[in-house]
This record gives structure tokens, sequence and C-alpha cells, in this order.
């Protein structure tokens, strides 16, 4: 069953292409910003500055913590670790059993949140569609 709906509206002039960009900026930021905001406070990187957006506003991704960076690190956190062996833990030669982690999910979280497009994304684009 299909229902179709009529909006008589300026904005509804405005096609998709024309506000893409103020979407993805928009869409981009608000998932970075939840994220932040569902990650675990451990050690606060991933709060204060481990999760950035691209550029062009077509990825938010999550950068890896410690020294040396380990790039996998967020994914630890996202999805939990299971119980294993850490050879030459802490640069000492020895070997260490982790238990494991459980997952803390922050980044699926934050990007399968159902949002409402701000009115202001689409009233900036519907102003210029009339020109």
């Amino acid at each position: 069953m299909a229902f179709r709906v009529y909006v008589e509206s300026p904005l509804a002039d405005v096609h998709i292409d024309a506000i893409e960009g103020d979407l993805r900026e928009w869409l981009a930021n608000a998932v970075a910003t939840d994220a932040r905001r569902y990650a675990p406070r451990d050690t606060g990187f991933l709060k204060g500055h481990g999760i950035v957006v691209s550029p062009d506003n077509s990825r938010v991704t999550a950068i890896g913590a410690g020294m040396p960076p380990n790039p996998d690190a967020p994914a630890y956190v996202e999805f939990g670790t299971r119980p294993h062996d850490i050879p030459n833990a802490f640069g000492l030669g020895i070997t260490v059993q982790h238990p494991g982690t459980d997952a803390q999910p922050f980044l699926r979280p934050a990007a399968y949140r159902k949002r409402a497009i701000p009115p202001w994304v689409v009233h900036a684009r519907a102003s210029l569609a009339d020109r």
C-alpha cells in the first residue's frame, strides 16, 4: 500500500540534489556528536578527539589511541574482545593473559539513530530555489 502526500509549500520545489551538501554536513556532524556522547569514558580519548569527520563530510571515523597508536582500538571498544594472550606485554618480554572486554558500542548507535532533518537545512536552500 503506497501513500501519496501533497504538500503545498515553497520547500516542495527544493530537489534533494540542491541540499545534498548541507544534508551531508549536518548528518556527519550529528553522528560524530552522538558518537562522542555515547563513547565510553575510560580514558576520554574518544570523547575528546578520537572521533573525526572527514573534510568532505562523507565519513565519521574513530581513530586509534594508545602509544603507539593502535588503529584497531575503536573496533575493540565497539565490538569487544574475547580472552587473549598479549605477547611482550609492556615491552617487558612477558606474556599476559587478557580477560577480554565487553562491547561498548558507540558508533553504531550514533549512526543508526533516527533523526528528523532540521528545517534550517531545507529552508536555507528553499530561498534560492525561487531565483
